[in-house]
């Protein structure tokens, strides 16, 4: 009878854990899906008088067998940027040296540089986390077409096309 009522008492206290796991499964699987997202990119100091505008978490939010995926991608993007900036820099020291030569070269550099980085992020980045994210076929298509045309913008700043607002 001891035997009896200690092992119904495991076998109570095994099925409340079981519920709590499962509860604490939901309530993890929903906060991925529905949770409260508090915008954490890109991370700017409290001081500054701008907030972050997106929640980025690659660990949290994309399966592991994607991450690796996601994590080359982000790091492609802030390539990019890099490439983006340092264009910027590189048509600035030359308006710096040549005067109005360059003036085309560095207004488009403004441009490329002011437009085609938040574009980038939202068009292309953003695109691939989300559709990896909700495993959405359309953001899959839009995220390589808008891809593709960064690719292309890339492509003819590679050729140096003269006064194209690339160095």
């Amino acid at each position: 009878k001891l035997v009896e009522d200690e092992f119904r008492k495991r076998e109570e206290d095994l099925e409340r854990r079981e519920r709590q796991l499962r509860d604490e499964q939901k309530r993890l699987e929903d906060a991925r899906v529905y949770g409260d997202r508090v915008p954490n990119f890109p991370p700017i100091p409290k001081f500054f008088p701008c907030t972050p505008c997106v929640y980025h978490n690659i660990d949290f939010d994309i399966p592991p067998e994607h991450q690796t995926t996601v994590r080359r991608a982000f790091y492609h993007w802030q390539f990019t940027v890099g490439c983006y900036v340092m264009n910027f820099i590189v048509c600035f020291g030359m308006i710096c040296a040549l005067g109005t030569k360059a003036g085309s070269m560095f207004g488009l550099s403004i441009v490329f540089t002011g437009l085609f980085i938040p574009l980038s992020f939202l068009t292309w980045y953003r695109m691939l986390y989300n559709a990896v994210r909700q495993d959405s076929s359309m953001r899959y298509m839009l995220f390589f077409f808008c891809y593709g045309f960064q690719i292309l913008v890339s492509g003819i700043a590679f050729l140096g096309i003269n006064k194209g607002g690339f160095m």
